[in-house]
């Protein structure tokens, strides 16, 4: 008979597995932080660490054409893929005080319209608004431009012209200068950003919103800063406006609905689809809803130029990229650029994006996945001529034109 091993009397005890109820809690904790780094941006790189994810994963916009255009500075896109550029110069030559308006339709520009004045604002009708500010049916490729003029000491000749070169609206101010402006405006023909460089008591900036009469709608004072900056989003019924430190958000009455002091200078804003402002200052992007609250926040590695929201897409210019984001804050695509975008624009379906490069080239490119552009099969994809310039008829009286068709 064998003797008893010491200890071999006692029952093994095996480790306790975990309950499902501390597997689910644990993988809710986690899913939790998840969602609140993904929608308030915090730690920049943390949330791609988390999730695994690398730049190579937000997949690259599709190039439709570029072309050239020199001295071109800013541009919009229609919802039929046709770009308008705004350049400093008229037929090439560059010319001070002088902006000319040409279209390009599958990478050959046409100029349209060339005027003496100041570029405040320019861009298409979305198609999907059907009414001007005064009731009439708007055509569906309709575009406007706000210029000002000097029209003597501190006082400026604002003047809101449509495709044709007429004049839609025109406002004078007095002891102002017009800082900035934005058209297709709610209840608007146009809306300015005026400031008085006064002494240092009576200096003040203002949001003023014109009538197609010319006449002054409301007014609403943004303190002693100018403001350098108006944007609006027809449809929607509000008006964001900001200083270098400061943003405001109005309805299409002028009432005062919230204001923001913001430490770093900003740089742009736009109006999102509910009626809340984005917001580019120094590195950062900054999404609000439209009561003020602050819904996320990205942080990039080098200034935003230029910022545009179209749908439910927002979309910022950095120094060699375009980045298309959702309006929850996720990055759907980008358009890698060469040298710096200037200037960016989104048509209203977001699914197309126009750049203006520091040098001059103006591109278009479309989301990717979406239907081929049917000017891709026109031009394809390289460097197009700049057509000969369209029968521009030169600037008359107060920075007035007129386009002979």
């Amino acid at each position: 008979m064998k003797g008893m091993v010491a200890g071999a009397h006692r029952r093994h005890r095996h480790t306790p597995r975990p309950g499902r109820g501390a597997v689910w809690t644990g993988l809710f904790l986690t899913l939790a932080a998840v969602a609140v780094l993904a929608s308030r941006g915090l730690g920049p790189g943390l949330l791609d660490a988390v999730l695994n994810l690398k730049p190579d994963s937000v997949p690259e916009a599709a190039p439709i054409w570029q072309a050239e255009s020199p001295g071109a500075f800013a541009c919009s896109v229609d919802s039929a893929g046709r770009v308008l550029v705004l350049s400093k110069g008229s037929g090439g030559a560059p010319q001070p005080g002088t902006v000319t308006v040409s279209v390009v339709t599958a990478g050959t520009g046409t100029v349209a319209l060339s005027v003496a004045g100041s570029l405040l604002a320019a861009g298409f009708r979305d198609s999907s608004l059907v009414l001007a500010p005064d009731g009439d049916p708007v055509e569906a490729d309709e575009w406007h431009l706000v210029l000002a003029s000097p029209a003597g000491f501190l006082s400026d000749d604002v003047m809101c012209l449509d495709e044709a070169g007429t004049e839609v609206a025109r406002f004078r101010t007095d002891g102002e200068i017009a800082t900035s402006g934005c058209c297709w405006a709610d209840e608007s023909s146009m809306v300015i950003g005026l400031y008085r460089p006064a002494s240092s008591e009576q200096k003040q900036g203002a949001v003023v919103a014109i009538g197609a009469d010319g006449h002054e709608l409301w007014r609403r004072s943004m303190g002693k800063e100018p403001v350098h900056r108006v944007a609006s989003r027809p449809g929607t019924g509000f008006i964001a406006a900001a200083g270098p430190g400061l943003v405001v958000l109005l309805d299409s009455h002028g009432n005062l609905l919230w204001s923001k002091d913001i430490r770093a200078p900003v740089a742009d804003i736009a109006v999102q689809s509910h009626g809340g402002p984005a917001v580019s200052a120094g590195n950062d992007l900054l999404v609000y809803d439209r009561r003020g609250n602050l819904v996320w926040r990205k942080r990039g590695s080098s200034p935003i130029i230029d910022l545009d929201c179209s749908a439910k897409r927002i979309a910022v210019a950095r120094p060699d990229e375009v980045i298309v984001f959702d309006e929850d804050g996720m990055e759907r695509w980008r358009l890698t650029c060469q040298e710096a975008p200037v200037s960016v624009d989104l048509d209203p379906e977001g699914l197309r994006v126009a750049a203006v490069l520091e040098s001059g080239v103006v591109l278009l490119a479309q989301a990717p996945g979406s239907a081929p552009d049917s000017a891709s099969s026109v031009s394809g994809v390289g460097r197009a001529p700049w057509a000969s310039p369209g029968r521009p008829v030169a600037a008359s009286g107060a920075g007035k034109a007129e386009f002979g068709r």
